[in-house]
């Protein structure tokens, strides 16, 4: 696919950034400066809290999509999730950093709308004036009435992830998806719609089995009564599974530092587990974090600190060193970054 031209960059980047600019008051852009300067200057110990916070609600999911790791998990593994996160916990953290974090991503690995406090949650946090956004997969009957508060909720935007638009090509990716259930919803959701409705996005990953249809996205869109498409390379072309692509490296070949950080998540971002235990990132460690909880390296715990401790921590601080400088500041065998394919390559 040829790359995508500057400007077209440049306009996607800014529609995107809708989800954070929504809502900005004097205390929000004060604290973003704070983590950006840190970002920038590369000094672990600005202060502040994550500008964008991933939080995950619902590790469950009713696909099975190649690229994730829902589509290798046993039956035992899968009833072994972790439960959905539950409203009072998903409260305490909005409470925490309300007034300075920008935006809330809620789901991670799973399918949000399976949490039935998804609802109460999003309200919450637009009462906090907490931008929110989901991606789900919208493949599942929803009622009018579940649409309407939907609708009426105060979520900032709606991601809905095709990636096809025709049965042969959704059904590559997104087994056991029905295409037909998500144009129902879409348009239905669409019908519903008021002036304080979230935008709707429609995210279409692009692999080789897809490609040809890009050019044929936007139309598809507009038919949908979607606002506009999210177009988006695969890694390389393939479907290549997360956990292959994110898998810690061997050995300790540490990447070279650069001007800026390898990674801005230790500066700008964090992930919160359903049961309220902080981590670094989505990408890295999954299926620990997943299938292996004790063997998960958590950062920190909201229950037993705030989220300003937790990112002020040595964890975290850590984190931004690894970052800014692997050869200098690792190995570090026992912190959550330790082999992230960020910061270092397969050693021989």
């Amino acid at each position: 696919m040829p790359s995508m031209p500057l400007s077209q960059g440049i306009h996607q980047a800014w529609r995107k950034s809708y989800v954070m600019r929504k809502n900005m008051t004097a205390r929000k852009a004060w604290n973003s400066a704070l983590r950006v300067l840190a970002f920038v200057t590369a000094r672990p110990g600005i202060g502040g809290v994550p500008l964008h916070i991933k939080v995950d609600i619902s590790p469950n999911c009713q696909l099975r999509c190649p690229i994730c790791l829902h589509s290798t998990l046993t039956h035992a593994e899968r009833t072994a999730l972790p439960p959905a996160m539950n409203l009072d916990t998903f409260k305490q953290l909005v409470d925490q950093v309300a007034g300075r974090t920008l935006v809330m991503s809620l789901y991670n690995l799973g399918e949000p709308l399976l949490n039935n406090a998804l609802i109460p949650m999003i309200r919450h946090a637009a009462q906090a004036k907490v931008n929110t956004y989901i991606t789900t997969n919208f493949s599942m009957r929803l009622t009018d009435a579940y649409l309407s508060d939907l609708a009426h909720s105060g979520l900032t935007l709606l991601i809905v992830a095709v990636d096809g638009i025709t049965p042969a090509t959704f059904g590559q990716q997104r087994i056991k998806g029905k295409l037909a259930v998500i144009e129902d919803n879409l348009r239905r959701l669409h019908a519903l719609k008021h002036r304080d409705s979230p935008r709707v996005t429609l995210q279409y990953l692009v692999f080789d089995h897809n490609r040809h249809e890009v050019p044929e996205v936007e139309s598809y869109c507009r038919r949908m009564g979607v606002d506009h498409a999210l177009i988006v390379n695969g890694t390389d072309g393939t479907q290549k599974p997360w956990l292959q692509q994110f898998a810690p490296r061997r050995g300790w070949l540490p990447r070279k530092a650069r001007r800026l950080p390898l990674c801005g998540w230790p500066y700008l971002s964090a992930l919160v587990s359903p049961e309220g235990k902080v981590y670094g990132c989505c990408h890295y460690r999954m299926d620990e974090n997943y299938l292996r909880v004790a063997e998960s390296r958590p950062m920190g715990d909201i229950f037993t600190a705030s989220f300003d401790e937790i990112y002020a921590s040595e964890a975290f601080r850590t984190a931004r060193k690894l970052v800014h400088d692997p050869a200098r500041h690792g190995p570090q065998p026992d912190h959550f970054c330790h082999g992230c394919p960020v910061l270092q390559e397969d050693a021989p």
